[in-house]
This record gives structure tokens, C-alpha cells and sequence, in this order.
């Protein structure tokens, strides 16, 4: 009896359906009730069958009264051939998936995207900072920029590396005009790099000020890019963090494409100790990357 009223309640449904005489209101009204009745129509006889050929067998057992003689037999109107049972089974399935379904279905394919995302971010993210370009043979000057106090240090270093070896002729040492406390900066970088590289490499040394106003990349390269042009250089390196190269090589090439476009640069890498590989597995770095991609893709906007 339970299949039997399932087929019942089924077969209701579709009764009204077919059944269904809309009242004369002009032809663009029937026009309307049409397009609205006849999924109705064929979404009930999809059901009707999908009832019958799951619950109550095969057509024979149907006619014969139901499986094992324990259902009654049925309206001939849910009697049909079996591969009109199948093709309605499948056209039915078709109607019948949900919104939910889809929604459910783009949901996993967006997580497994962002997911593979992630993963190739913690694998290779790095090398969206990092720029490794081949070394000339001789520079007329290697530009330090601006940093914190670890990647101040570890950008002298590799500046006065580049004068050591006979790579390049003078240092450019971009600091502000002054410190917190007022005091003037180029006489203690000064006294610094003889402290730690000898009277030398201290002689070697020029300083480009740049003032209180100063505090990206783009802003530097364009208050340095006034200093270049007084010494009339025109090949120089850029000597900066490994995390800040392909930022920095954006910004300075865009910049001096604008001002000195004579000057022919090449970004020389240091490697930072703020940014440590993997990059994910340290706080600090990964502050840093966060940060530096941030710009980056300002940068790359036009920012």
C-alpha cells in the first residue's frame, strides 16, 4: 500500500497537470500559462515513471499486480516500455538537479583552486620577489638603497663587495638628511664604512640626501635619479635585498626611462636575513613577503 500511494500522490500530481485548462484572458496570457504548465507537465510524468520503474518493477510485474502478488495494480497511464522508463529515468535526473547541487559542485572546484593556489605560493612564492640578472663586467657607480637597520648593513656590504672587486668605480649611499635626534647622517655613514671596510672604501663613497618626504621606492629612485645624473654616470647597479629586486627593478627602470633614460642599470642581489627560505616557515618572512608582494602588484599596476 505504501508503493501504491506513492504512485498515488505522483499520479495526482500529474492529473492536475494534464488536466489543467487555463481560462480564456487574451493569447498572450495563455501564451504565458503554457510556458509555466508544460515543465510542470513533462518534470510529473518524469517522476511518474522514475516511481514506477523503481518501486514497482518491470511493466510485466506492474500489469500482474505488483512484485510477489503484494501490490495492486496500477493506472495504465504509468505503464509504459522499458526504455521509455530509462530515458525518463535519465531526462528526469536531468530536471531534477538542484541549484544546490551546482552550488555545492563550484564550491569544491573553487576550494581545489585555491588550494593548488596556496600551494604554489608556499613552493615557489620567492621567485616573485627575487630577480637574479647577470652581472656586467664594470659600473660606473652601485647605488645603496634605503632599508631597515639589518638590510642597511647587508646592502653596504654587498656595495663596497662590488667596489673590492673592481666591479664598479664609486658607492652612492642614499640616507636621509637627518636622523630622529636631528643629527646629520653622511658624517656618521661615513665614519661607519671606515670603521668596518678601512679609509679606502670610505673615499669611495658618495652620499645622496633625500628628505623627510621620502618613504617608498619610487619616490627614492626619483630623488636619487637627481644625483646619477650630477655625476653623469651611466651604467650603475642597484644594490638591494633579494626580496626587493624585481620591485625595485620595476620602479627604478620605469623611473629612469623617464628622467635619464641614458642610464643602463642591473639590480644586484643581496641576500637578506629578514627573508629567509622557505619564506613560510618564519614569522619575520613571512611578514615581509606579505608585504612585498602587496607592493608588487601595486607596483605593477602602476602604482
Amino acid at each position: 500500500m505504501l508503493f501504491n500511494r506513492s504512485i498515488f500522490q505522483v499520479g495526482t500530481k500529474c492529473r492536475r497537470c494534464l488536466d489543467y485548462q487555463p481560462k480564456p484572458r487574451g493569447q498572450e496570457t495563455l501564451r504565458k500559462k503554457r510556458r509555466n504548465v508544460i515543465p510542470q507537465i513533462e518534470l510529473c510524468q518524469s517522476r511518474a515513471r522514475i516511481v514506477r520503474s523503481r518501486l514497482l518493477g518491470s511493466p510485466e510485474e506492474i500489469r500482474s499486480g505488483g512484485r510477489e502478488g503484494r501490490l495492486e495494480p496500477v493506472d495504465p497511464r504509468f505503464t509504459g516500455g522499458g526504455e521509455d522508463c530509462r530515458a525518463s529515468i535519465g531526462l528526469a535526473k536531468h530536471l531534477m538537479s538542484s541549484p544546490a547541487r551546482r552550488s555545492f559542485r563550484a564550491l569544491w572546484r573553487l576550494l581545489a583552486a585555491s588550494a593548488a593556489f596556496v600551494l604554489c605560493l608556499l613552493c615557489w612564492g620567492s621567485e616573485l620577489l627575487i630577480v637574479n640578472e647577470p652581472a656586467p663586467d664594470h659600473v660606473d657607480a652601485a647605488i645603496v638603497l634605503q632599508g631597515s637597520i639589518v638590510a642597511e648593513k647587508v646592502r653596504i656590504a654587498g656595495a663596497v663587495g662590488l667596489l673590492q672587486r673592481g666591479l664598479s668605480d664609486r658607492v652612492l649611499l642614499s640616507v636621509p638628511k637627518e636622523s630622529y635626534w636631528g643629527q646629520s647622517i653622511p658624517p656618521l655613514a661615513h665614519a661607519f664604512i671606515e670603521r668596518n671596510y678601512g679609509s679606502d672604501a670610505a673615499a669611495r663613497v658618495d652620499f645622496c640626501e633625500t628628505g623627510a618626504e621620502v618613504n617608498s621606492t619610487r619616490q627614492e629612485a626619483q630623488a636619487v635619479s637627481s644625483c646619477i645624473q650630477e655625476h653623469h654616470w651611466h651604467a650603475i647597479a642597484i644594490v638591494t635585498s633579494d626580496y626587493h629586486t624585481r620591485r625595485a627593478g620595476i620602479l627604478w627602470r620605469r623611473t629612469l626611462k623617464e628622467r635619464n633614460p641614458e642610464v643602463h642599470i642591473w639590480i644586484d642581489s643581496v641576500a637578506d636575513p629578514e627573508f629567509q627560505q622557505p619564506w613560510w616557515r618564519h614569522r619575520q618572512s613571512a611578514k615581509v613577503w606579505v608585504m612585498e608582494a602587496t607592493k608588487l602588484a601595486w607596483s605593477v599596476l602602476g602604482g
